[in-house]
């Protein structure tokens, strides 16, 4: 069973034009998202581990790169077990331009699947 402790800071939303709609729609495009990446990525971990580019490539591939995400060692950032913090543009602070997900990555290179339900927050 995983755990999940997750902290989202508020400037970390996907973009409107990519997440247009009611509140319901943009529920049901989070949880599309989700299946789409788990299913990108279940058979792709060994030993419950999976390598951090394949992980990356997959997570690009799902929003076909119309949003991009920088995996970054969540020791470094903050005590919890992984973040997503918005990158803002910057000449204009208002356009975000990317996303930092802080997520633990081992020494080599790896994600643990119990530190993988960080992803898309």
């Amino acid at each position: 069973m995983l755990h999940m402790r997750i902290k989202v800071r508020k400037n970390a939303k996907l973009p409107l034009k990519i997440c247009k709609g009611s509140v319901k729609f943009r529920l049901e495009l989070a949880r599309q998202y989700n299946n789409e990446f788990f299913n990108s990525i279940c058979n792709k971990f060994e030993n419950n581990l999976i390598d951090k580019d394949i992980f990356s490539q997959n997570l690009s591939s799902i929003n076909n790169n119309k949003i991009k995400f920088n995996l970054k060692e969540s020791n470094e950032f903050d005590s919890c077990l992984g973040c997503v913090e918005a990158v803002f543009d910057k000449k204009n602070k208002n356009k975000i331009v990317s996303y930092d997900i802080y997520i633990p990555i081992s020494q080599d290179n790896k994600i643990c699947l119990e530190d993988a339900d960080t992803f898309m927050h």
